[in-house]
Formats: C-alpha cells, structure tokens, sequence
C-alpha cells in the first residue's frame, strides 16, 4: 500500500508540474497566437479548438485531471502531427 500510495503521489506532482507549465506556455502566448490543449494516456483528446483566449486556456488546463492509464506517445504524436498539418505557421 505504501508504494502505490507514493506513486500517486508522484503522479499528481508531475501532473501539477505539467499544468503549470502548460500555463507558463498560456502566459507567453503573442498578439496573434493560439492554442489549442490535448490530454493524452491511452487515446488523445482535444480540450477545444484553438484560441487566443487565455481564461479559455486557463480554465480548460484547471479540468484536466489524470486517469492512471498508460500513455500512448506514438498515438498522441500522430494526432499532433495531424493537427498540425492543417495550420500555416505550426508551433509544437
């Protein structure tokens, strides 16, 4: 029980650590940018289409939480690249 306590713990700080890093990106965002958010563990999700709207951004980054799940990276790069493609001036 210990472990498994410990590693929840860790989950949650490094998810915490993302989110704050996720709002240190909302925070550096030019005239002109937007973001959009995905979460990723075993599928990819879009939070919402792209925006400029920091308080959109900030609220959509306070909901996420973590599921537990095992992540799928190679599954999430896809979706990414795909994203991406259909933008001009990609910024990943």
């Amino acid at each position: 029980p210990a472990a498994s306590a410990s590693a929840a713990e860790t989950d949650t700080s490094r998810l915490q650590r993302e989110k704050r890093a996720a709002f240190d990106l909302v925070d550096a965002l030019q005239p002109g940018d937007r973001m959009t958010l995905l979460t990723f563990a075993s599928r990819t999700v879009s939070l919402g289409a792209p925006t400029d709207d920091r308080t959109v951004l900030a609220s959509r980054i306070r909901r996420i939480e973590g599921t537990g799940l095992p992540t799928d990276l190679n599954q999430a790069l896809r979706v990414v690249a795909s994203l991406s493609s259909s933008l001009s001036e990609p910024e990943v």
